[in-house]
């Protein structure tokens, strides 16, 4: 689990039980000391304490159950995947690094947000995090990852404007290129057939 926000932990439980019986879920531990904390939760602001309540729904049945297992900072969990600590957009946030047969995904959860804004501006925060400080170092750590520390992101995040504003490193990684006029016409050619392109 990258974070513990409603919208990445919210659907691992439903009615007070677990949705996935064979899982166990992973986090790093400052994610669950704040946001399963009670006392967290009593001194959290009246707006925020929904995304407390929200973690904690969806968390127990699995702490219940013995299948919540945090680990403390980077490292290896598991023979090709890799936890690496990105602090800030919530205490404990963690991007992995899965690699198989040579290849190599990054999995960054909420590391960035609005790709057509952050690329070209990563040092740009948003409301949610909850250290902006931490938070903005942490997208550019990521960006300057060569492309084969970082080798895959979602190709979807780099499109459009974009494209023309991601960093050399970015645009390795995403696989994505400045649009031209071409490429602007093609896409909109693919979508008129029901077909997604990529920039390539």
């Amino acid at each position: 689990m990258t974070h513990m926000h409603a919208d990445h932990v919210g659907g691992v439980a439903a009615n007070g039980q677990v949705v996935f019986p064979n899982a166990i879920i992973r986090a790093d531990k400052r994610e669950g000391e704040f946001w399963l904390s009670k006392e967290s939760l009593d001194k959290a602001p009246e707006a925020m304490k929904g995304f407390f309540q929200g973690a904690q729904a969806s968390m127990k049945p699995y702490v219940e159950a013995g299948k919540y297992k945090p680990f403390d900072g980077a490292g290896e969990l598991v023979p090709g995947i890799r936890a690496v600590s990105t602090y800030g957009h919530t205490p404990g946030h963690t991007m992995y690094m899965v690699e198989s047969k040579g290849q190599k995904l990054a999995v960054w959860g909420d590391l960035m947000h609005v790709a057509a804004v952050q690329f070209a501006e990563p040092a740009v925060t948003i409301q949610f995090d909850s250290d902006t400080k931490r938070a903005a170092p942490q997208r550019k750590k990521a960006y300057a990852m060569p492309p084969r520390t970082a080798s895959s992101w979602p190709s979807r995040m780099c499109r459009s404007r974009a494209s023309a504003s991601c960093a050399p490193t970015a645009r390795a990684i995403a696989g994505c290129r400045p649009t031209t006029r071409r490429t602007r016409r093609a896409n909109s050619q693919g979508r008129a057939r029901g077909h997604r392109r990529a920039f390539t």
